[in-house]
């Protein structure tokens, strides 16, 4: 039987052995607290700052502005809760393809009163700076937008959407997610606050940071002690925090060529099925980041193709892992007003670091002869 070929790594990905031999040996140092006064708790402290420092160094931000999490759902919820809890009368600007966990926030939040306007991406896949222009208010208080779209790969123009957020004065809360460990990026001035989540490119599960812009007043998200700069209380996850730094410190070394033979990769992948799969339909006009394609097959069901492939030995997706499971069709796909029915024969293919030509290869015929036997 041929290994398995894994092309779901938006969902999450393979920790790198490099980072799992960190946090190993993080997990077997003598007992250690960051906060506590003694030697044990003073190496600690020196660890937690120099992976912080670490991060800060690879984004060009400052260490101070670093706050570790859990990861990106706890990161968006960090943001959105310290911006908008106990406001009232405010206006909030998104779009309607967000993740769950940007877009069910603010849902919850417009149920008590706060007018949220989810822009809509239509099939381009994200909000055009023109339109989030026309929807500010003099009570808006915020702009809550994705840099990349988790399922699509399209990506908001974050320098463009940044200087409208400067010259009006309002915060830009960006879900960072999606956009790490792909690509190189420099944060745009304009953005107020970013999350993102170490799984998401080969860190551990269960650790996460935002970036918090100094100038930016949140309310505390969680009560308890003064760590993380009074932000986010709890003793902090060391070994995780650790793995965290080793990961984003390899992105130093291995992009920006990575990020090019993934898009080789991937490119290849969806013109390969468009040529032979005719018709093939691209879930997103908008640039896109490099390891993702969105792609519908008219005439079959995205989750019977699904199935075929594990059953053949390749994971792909047929939406966000968060909702994965749902029999409607994607809310993200639906939204951008892509028909229901294509919508439900949708596939994400999204590549790493690790994925090989001999995979992509393999991937392409199971696809072509599964596709073709379910249109049958």
């Amino acid at each position: 039987m041929k290994p398995h070929i894994y092309l779901d790594n938006n969902a999450t990905t393979r920790v790198d052995p490099r980072v799992a031999q960190v946090v190993a040996d993080e997990l077997v140092t003598l007992p250690s607290n960051p906060s506590s006064v003694h030697y044990f708790g003073q190496e600690a402290r020196k660890r937690l700052l120099n992976a912080r420092e670490t991060i800060a160094r690879y984004l060009r931000i400052k260490p101070h502005e670093i706050v570790f999490t859990s990861g990106g759902t706890e990161s968006m919820n960090l943001l959105i809760h310290g911006l908008l809890s106990g406001k009232q009368g405010t206006h909030v600007l998104s779009s309607n393809v967000e993740h769950s966990s940007v877009y069910n926030t603010l849902k919850r939040y417009e149920n008590q009163g706060t007018e949220v306007n989810f822009l809509p991406a239509g099939l381009w896949g994200a909000v055009q700076v023109d339109a989030l222009a026309e929807a500010i208010r003099p009570n808006t208080c915020a702009i809550v937008l994705s840099a990349v779209n988790s399922e699509t790969g399209v990506k908001h123009d974050l320098e463009a959407i940044g200087a409208l957020a400067l010259q009006h004065n309002i915060p830009l809360i960006v879900d960072g997610v999606a956009l790490l460990g792909k690509e190189s990026f420099t944060i745009p001035k304009g953005v107020s606050a970013m999350g993102f989540s170490g799984h998401k490119f080969h860190a551990p599960k269960g650790i996460g940071f935002t970036f918090i812009r100094s100038n930016l007043k949140l309310f505390p998200f969680m009560t308890g002690g003064d760590q993380e700069y009074g932000r986010r209380p709890g003793t902090e996850n060391l070994p995780g925090i650790i793995g965290l730094a080793r990961a984003v410190s390899l992105l130093e070394t291995e992009l920006p060529s990575a990020s090019e033979r993934i898009q080789t990769l991937r490119d290849r992948l969806q013109s390969e099925l468009s040529v032979h799969l005719d018709p093939v339909i691209v879930n997103g006009q908008g640039p896109r980041v490099v390891n993702t394609c969105n792609l519908s097959f008219p005439g079959i069901q995205g989750e019977d193709l699904l199935m075929s492939l594990d059953l053949s030995g390749v994971a792909v997706s047929h939406g966000s892992a968060c909702s994965s499971g749902a029999l409607e069709p994607s809310r993200v796909l639906t939204n951008m007003g892509i028909p229901p029915q294509v919508a439900r024969s949708a596939i994400r293919f999204s590549l790493s670091r690790e994925t090989t030509q001999e995979e992509i290869d393999r991937c392409i015929e199971l696809v072509i002869a599964l596709v073709r036997k379910l249109r049958m």
